[in-house]
């Protein structure tokens, strides 16, 4: 194929994901959700999430680009966000980048737009198919159309990008024994409330939660039915029609005691930011809504294998916590196709090339998401999340002390573009060493102290 001629996979990363491709004299999609339309998305689909300036560019180069002051089918310019503590303190952070916040099915409804303004005719997209089996052996995908039709296609290159239950990676798994996987179960679960009306009673909610901002209330502990509620995160937005869309998030514990409890909970305990119009709205919602599950953090060793590579969630999932993981599923695709554009008909290489790209970011990522306790994971590494949590309040602290001497958390700094997630990596490994070796020196010293004490005591009596 020509130089250039990989673009389409730079397209078809972006939905979020479709469960896998395979190219053989043309590409083709196997894609096992509806045609996404822009409004009345599934219930877990409706979530906010922020494309960062890199994957904003990519999106430009399929044609997609938001003006900086308006909105470009349901996707706009993300202006900031408010976090609300429970204490009351309030922390804003203006943007001053070209990131985007969109909703999940809007962001795929433009990518499918995208799509058919290129008018591919060699392109085919199989919506509401479901792949069956994969033969790595022969190099042959299986799958049921929606017709219930099922088909048997050869592949020269598949690329699964098919979720945390990838079938293309259970292949790949079981084809390559050298690849490991490590999926980490998260304890998160979420409930999604959607099309508040504006209010009119909400005068503060309604600066802070103006278009292309969002707001993060994080509640106060309280007590529903006789179990305790920790904490619940509220992701408050309001999209271009002026209906407001609300997230509510936490341990599974909390939201497990939350339900049955909603009236209870909406009267005497919802922040005080929220409308008191919405009461109805809000209990009715939040008592039909479904609990849903958060992903997995999943680790794999590689991303590739014999003419077929995973992107996305399938090879990387993450929690919602650091905001990264559709930004990472739209750069695989950018970097799987400038390799394969670089390669001169070389597959294999261009394979290899993508993954000394990417795999290093991916696993301090992952990395991270292991030492942060937001990240709920079931299994935690306990000793990892102490030291991180401990470095983040000294760089937190300090940094508002001494800010020439002291940096920021190396998340925000991430965050900020300061530095990159492999950086952060090796900057927190160094400083928890330091952390360590003090610790033990400190041990060492107070039990010496107590040895020679204990000595002086004996010679005493």
């Amino acid at each position: 194929m020509t130089r250039g001629s990989w673009w389409w996979v730079r397209v078809l990363a972006a939905p979020l994901p479709p469960p896998c491709w395979l190219r053989k004299d043309t590409p083709s999609v196997i894609e096992k959700r509806a045609r996404p339309q822009a409004s009345d998305p599934p219930i877990r689909r409706g979530v906010m999430f922020c494309l960062k300036p890199k994957s904003v560019e990519i999106m430009g180069k399929i044609g997609i680009h938001v003006p900086p002051d308006g909105f470009l089918d349901g996707m706009h310019t993300f202006q900031g966000s408010h976090v609300i503590v429970r204490d009351g303190e309030k922390q804003s952070i203006k943007l001053n980048d070209s990131s985007i916040l969109v909703e999940r099915h809007v962001f795929a409804f433009n990518i499918i737009k995208a799509i058919e303004k290129k008018e591919l005719k060699n392109l085919t997209i199989c919506f509401e198919a479901s792949c069956t089996a994969i033969d790595m052996g022969s190099r042959i995908v299986k799958y049921t159309s929606s017709d219930g039709v099922e088909h048997e296609e050869p592949y020269d290159l598949l690329i699964g990008a098919d979720g945390v239950n990838s079938i293309v990676r259970q292949a790949l798994e079981a084809f390559d024994p050298t690849l490991k996987v490590r999926q980490m179960r998260s304890s998160s679960r979420y409930k999604t409330i959607r099309g508040l009306p504006r209010p009119d009673d909400a005068e503060e909610l309604l600066e802070l939660g103006s278009p292309g901002y969002f707001v993060m209330i994080l509640t106060a502990p309280c007590r529903l039915g006789g179990k305790r509620i920790n904490q619940l995160g509220l992701a408050v937005y309001q999209t271009e029609d002026g209906l407001f869309h609300l997230n509510v998030a936490g341990a599974v514990e909390d939201l497990e005691a939350l339900e049955g409890n909603e009236r209870e909970w909406v009267e005497n305990h919802a922040p005080r930011l929220l409308s008191k119009s919405w009461k109805e709205e809000l209990i009715k919602q939040l008592s039909a809504a479904p609990m849903n599950i958060g992903s997995p953090v999943t680790y794999c060793s590689s991303m590739i294998g014999p003419s077929v590579s995973i992107i996305g969630d399938a090879a990387h999932s993450t929690s919602p916590t650091h905001g990264v993981g559709a930004n990472m599923a739209i750069q695989d695709g950018d970097e799987l196709a400038s390799a394969l554009d670089a390669c001169d008909g070389d597959v294999a290489q261009g394979l290899k090339m993508f993954e000394r790209a990417r795999l290093e970011e991916i696993h301090s990522i992952i990395r991270f998401e292991e030492l942060t306790k937001y990240s709920r994971l079931e299994k935690p590494h306990r000793l990892g999340i102490a030291l991180k949590s401990f470095l983040d309040a000294f760089h937190t602290k300090g940094h508002k002390l001494l800010p020439k001497l002291i940096p920021k958390p190396v998340n925000m700094r991430v965050v900020f573009g300061e530095i990159t997630y492999p950086q952060a990596r090796r900057i927190f490994e160094r400083e928890a060493r330091v952390v360590c070796s003090l610790g033990i020196a400190v041990a060492g010293i107070v039990s010496s102290a107590a040895w020679v004490y204990g000595r002086g005591m004996i010679r005493r009596n």
